[in-house]
C-alpha cells in the first residue's frame, strides 16, 4: 500500500537498510549485537566498544592513580559534592538510571 516494496525486505544495492548483525540467533539470550548500520554509516562496532571500554578504564586506572599519588604527596583534597538527588513523576519523559541503593 505504501509502495516501498522496491526498497525494502533484502540487501541489494538502491534498497533502504538499517542492518544490525548478530552474533547469535537474534531471539537468543546470548546474543549480542555486532555491528549496526543505519543508511550506510556503522553506528555501532562491537569489536571498536571493546576497545573503546578498554581505553576507559586504563584512563580511568591513570586518573585514580595519579590522584592517589598527589594525596600520598600531601596534596589538598576535597569531598566530593555528591549527586543531587532526582524525584521523578509519572508524566516525566526522561528516563535516566536511578540508583535504587540509595533509598
Amino acid at each position: 500500500m505504501l509502495h516501498l516494496d522496491n526498497q525494502m525486505g533484502s540487501i541489494k544495492i538502491g534498497k533502504s537498510g538499517d542492518v544490525t548483525l548478530w552474533t547469535d540467533h537474534p531471539l537468543s539470550v546470548y546474543a549480542k549485537a555486532d555491528k549496526t548500520i543505519i543508511e550506510g554509516a556503522v553506528y555501532f562496532d562491537l569489536e571498536k566498544d571493546i576497545q573503546l571500554r578498554k581505553e576507559l578504564r586504563e584512563e580511568r586506572a591513570r586518573l585514580i592513580a595519579k590522584m592517589r599519588e598527589l594525596k600520598k604527596e600531601g596534596a589538598s583534597t576535597q569531598k566530593s559534592p555528591g549527586r543531587e538527588r532526582q524525584e521523578f513523576h509519572c508524566d516525566d519523559l526522561v528516563i535516566t538510571n536511578v540508583d535504587l541503593d540509595q533509598e
